[in-house]
């Protein structure tokens, strides 16, 4: 659905209605389309093993669910598809495990396994940051790591340490000691994180590593969390007449 203009697609039924899944909406800049991926795992009819699989549909074109070859992954990995959420950075998507993630091309429809990079903790917070992944990384109790996976090779380079005490300083400034500060998405690529703070409902804060500036802002009304998903305004011209506008990508809030 389109949210602006209320506009909707109807998607085909899911090919298997059992089991665990997940589902996420992804768009290739590269034919202008956007495709649905649903990984999903049910038992066997004997109950001996789980079957794992993955179907992707285009919206506006397919008119029904295509599998995409899984074969080569091991049945680890196949677990990956369905314990963890899938992630998505732009023409990819991605299933963080413990030790490695699973990375799917949604133009060529194809998937890749690539190791994590050794860390001396395996804690970290995974971000989408433009089309490529992002890892903030505790270094200490007050250095941040960030580092960069890019999702065609899977090299992953570290990109800056930022300071996270200027932002610490000015949290105690607009609130108790006992609340603190979580990265929640990129506001601008490899420059302006966003924070939300613990125990907050409504304030949330830009913190740009380069110039060390800082901006606070509250969201209109209270809840009891907020959900943040990076969000892609595109122009695509659906069977039926959906469209969507052309606009650089920003985080939405919802």
């Amino acid at each position: 659905m389109n949210p602006l203009t209320n506009q909707r697609v109807i998607l085909p039924p899911y090919p298997i209605q059992r089991g665990t899944e997940s589902a996420r909406l992804a768009f290739s800049e590269a034919s202008m389309e956007y495709k649905v991926v649903h990984a999903f795992g049910c038992q066997s009819l004997d109950q001996s093993m789980r079957e794992t699989h993955i179907a992707v549909l285009t919206v506006g074109i397919d008119y029904a669910w295509r599998y995409i070859d899984i074969q080569h992954l091991s049945l680890t990995s196949k677990a990956v598809l369905i314990m963890s959420s899938p992630m998505v950075t732009g023409a990819f998507m991605h299933w963080i495990g413990t030790t490695s993630v699973l990375t799917l091309n949604v133009e060529t429809e194809t998937i890749r396994e690539y190791s994590l990079p050794r860390l001396h903790k395996e804690s970290g917070i995974f971000l989408p940051m433009g089309s490529n992944l992002s890892i903030i990384y505790e270094f200490d109790a007050f250095l941040r790591d960030v580092w960069e996976m890019n999702p065609s090779t899977g090299k992953w380079i570290k990109l800056l340490r930022f300071d996270l005490r200027p932002l610490s300083h000015k949290s105690l400034d607009l609130f108790p000691p006992q609340y603190f500060v979580n990265p929640v998405g990129w506001l601008a690529v490899r420059e302006v994180l966003l924070f939300n703070m613990s125990g907050s409902r409504t304030c949330c804060v830009a913190y740009n590593l380069k110039t060390k500036e800082i901006r606070s802002f509250q969201f209109d009304t209270e809840t009891e969390s907020y959900d943040f998903q990076p969000h892609l305004n595109s122009l695509v011209l659906f069977d039926g007449g959906l469209q969507m506008e052309l606009q650089p990508k920003r985080l939405r809030v919802s």
